[in-house]
């Protein structure tokens, strides 16, 4: 790529990298399409977009000098692996345009292209792991022509899916296939529609019985968003969560869902029944200085005990902000509230968070499935083993038969969730769980 004159190099080439922007990137990838085919051209053109996912973070919580240290490394990286007909362009704030021409197993090369970048990023800033993983989308061309404009869209598509598919791998890659642009578009439409409907929606709380396995009593209550308005569906609770983040609405409901917990156990607390209330949270809210605060006020408005608070950390997120978060953990702790990793065993975590945090307990979910079989309930009991050497206590959720329960006892769970306690009802209003908790009487199950 020759760029003749330093006033178009000014104007071609990224300030801070000296990569190619994404208007030149455009004109040169142009400028190859025909080649594509020729006797003495290219076999093939392979196009790709690259991500590096939560990159803003980085600025916003720690530095641009950092976000800048990061990128020049990272190109350098690039750089270093590729060949001399191979260009590299930043067409973003933390994402990257790659053309690659007459590659044969593409797949692999970006797979451990993704995997070098993971390292240099730990490598430079050994704290920022939540960076991981880079997310690569990419199209591979074999006819000659084609409108430059669609092709990067596609590319971008095929990203968008590594980026947001459902997968914890160090290194998300995906390949663009017939049909995903016109999904994602609308997806996407669907989610502006989502969006619209959320803004102004009345959030609905519900609560699911948390049952101790030794005696079949009822101990506590696990506080649920429940949407089941048309709208929502087709949609994860994933999904949604994250549009609530994005509208900014998440932090009001969470505040929410802590206060009519400690109502609901202060109004228990009258008729001498104790409980207490678990409430799902992200490692990002966690992490927010002025959690720990909400979470005293609401407990002193109320007042009760911090022990009828238990937080969930969802293990299907990472913790952004390690350092924010240890210090709120602690804080949280000191309030006497327990906190427990949701979905164990199914995210982006490994044992050292076990390790790093003292957790009141972990919950494993979809094992109801996993207690179908011999060999997976071993697995199961090691899980359950692991969890218990780290001193917490283990939460199975959604049991649904008397032999799953059986089972979960049997391998050392202490605690379970399922459609088959509170006559399978799965979502109480707060007047029902009321009533519910009153009913329940220890009994041997």
């Amino acid at each position: 790529m020759v760029i003749a004159s330093e006033a178009n190099k000014a104007a071609a080439l990224d300030e801070l990298t000296a990569l190619p922007k994404r208007n030149f990137m455009k004109e040169w990838l142009e400028s190859q399409l025909p080649l594509i085919g020729e006797p003495d051209g290219l076999h093939d053109l392979v196009v790709a977009f690259i991500d590096l996912d939560r990159f803003k973070q980085v600025n916003d919580n720690y530095s641009h000098a950092i976000g800048d240290k990061l990128l020049i490394a990272v190109v350098k990286e690039f750089l270093r692996h590729l060949g001399l007909d191979e260009q590299l362009g930043r067409i973003g704030g933390d994402e990257f345009l790659l053309v690659l021409p007459n590659q044969d197993d593409v797949d692999n090369r970006l797979i451990m292209l993704a995997l070098e970048l993971n390292r240099k990023l730990l490598e430079v800033e050994p704290g920022l792991d939540f960076l991981q993983p880079v997310s690569i989308g990419y199209i591979q061309l074999y006819r000659p022509g084609g409108d430059v404009g669609l092709i990067l869209r596609k590319a971008d598509a095929a990203m968008y899916e590594a980026k947001h598919g459902k997968s914890y791998a160090r290194a998300r890659v995906v390949r663009y296939y017939e049909g995903l642009l016109t999904r994602l578009t609308n997806k996407q439409q669907r989610r502006t529609e989502l969006r619209r409907h959320l803004k102004t929606w009345n959030p609905k709380i519900r609560y699911m019985p948390i049952v101790k396995l030794n005696n079949g009593r009822t101990v506590g209550y696990e506080s649920l968003l429940y949407i089941r308005e048309k709208w929502a569906e087709g949609f994860k609770t994933e999904e949604i969560v994250e549009i609530l983040d994005e509208i900014q609405r998440l932090s009001g409901i969470l505040e929410l869902q802590v206060e009519r917990a400690c109502r609901l156990v202060s109004q228990l607390a009258k008729d001498d029944l104790i409980t207490t209330v678990s409430v799902n949270v992200t490692a990002a809210q966690m992490s927010e200085h002025e959690f720990v605060q909400m979470v005293q006020t609401k407990l002193q408005q109320h007042d009760i005990a911090g022990s009828c608070l238990t937080f969930e950390v969802t293990e299907g997120q990472r913790i952004y902000e390690p350092l924010h978060f240890g210090t709120q953990f602690q804080q949280l702790q000191t309030l006497g509230c327990g906190i427990v990793i949701d979905d164990f065993g199914l995210g982006n975590s490994d044992l050292q968070r076990l390790r790093d945090y003292t957790w009141t307990g972990v919950k494993l979910s979809s094992l109801g499935v996993v207690l179908n079989s011999s060999g997976n309930t071993r697995l199961a009991k090691a899980i359950v083993g692991v969890a218990k050497a780290a001193g917490a206590t283990v939460t199975v959720e959604w049991i649904r038969t008397a032999k799953e329960e059986k089972v979960a006892r049997r391998i050392g769970c202490n605690f379970a969730q399922g459609e088959c306690y509170a006559e399978g009802q799965t979502h109480l209003t707060e007047a029902a769980a009321k009533r519910h908790l009153r009913a329940s009487t220890p009994q041997e199950r």
